[in-house]
């Protein structure tokens, strides 16, 4: 009978304990950021062997990274409202593909200014 006590005395705290999550979206979104950063560390670096010319492919890749960080920045700014998320994975997640949003808008900014120049 102590046995059965127990066992029922410990389900219910662990029924009143909140517990937080993290969303598979939120771990998805962080991967990507992560991915991009290296992409765009890579693509530097290939411009920078070939000079300048390195052909489309380096410029195509950070138009994808863009789209992609753009959604990324949305799922983990969507996810910071929520109140049973851990925040702080949430919150890197955020600025981390906030951040390269804003390196990938200025990046072409700055070509767009120097090739209209």
């Amino acid at each position: 009978m102590d046995n059965y006590k127990a066992a029922k005395w410990r389900k219910r705290r662990i029924l009143k304990i909140a517990t937080k999550k993290l969303p598979v979206s939120v771990i998805a979104a962080f991967i990507l950021g992560v991915l991009s950063l290296i992409m765009f560390i890579a693509m530097c670096i290939i411009s920078v062997i070939n000079l300048g010319n390195a052909g489309q492919i380096v410029g195509i890749v950070p138009i994808i990274s863009l789209i992609v960080n753009a959604w990324a920045f949305f799922v983990s700014y969507r996810n910071l409202k929520r109140e049973d998320v851990k925040k702080g994975p949430v919150s890197v997640s955020a600025f981390l593909n906030g951040g390269m949003v804003i390196v990938y808008l200025v990046l072409y900014l700055l070509g767009f200014y120097i090739m209209f120049r």
